[in-house]
């Protein structure tokens, strides 16, 4: 998997909850529901919060901090215009989860 970075195994991941990995010295938070994984950056806009900290309802993260929400999949607030975080890619193999950072300033999706 070219470009893809192995973050540890999906069991470590908890349900619903952060877990921060390092991706080429760049925090990434990453969320599971079930078998399902997303992965943005672990930095809220607003105030740099951590989002690993924060919480995953399945299509949003929250930061635990001011409670700002970000589409799990573009990365976009749907409350704060022009607020957005970067989404990466996540790919689980034999149980493994391996990231790939997605460039740019703003979300990709």
């Amino acid at each position: 998997m070219e470009g893809f970075v192995r973050v540890g195994m999906a069991r470590d991941f908890p349900e619903r909850r952060g877990r921060v990995a390092l991706v080429d010295g760049n925090p990434v938070a990453v969320f599971r529901e079930g078998k399902r994984f997303v992965a943005v950056d672990d930095a809220c806009p607003h105030m740099r919060a951590s989002l690993s900290v924060g919480t995953f309802d399945g299509t949003h993260v929250e930061c635990a901090m001011h409670h700002w929400r970000f589409d799990a999949v573009t990365g976009k607030s749907g409350s704060r215009t022009g607020a957005a975080v970067r989404v990466h890619e996540v790919r689980v193999s034999n149980g493994e989860v391996y990231l790939r950072l997605r460039g740019g300033d703003g979300p990709t999706g």
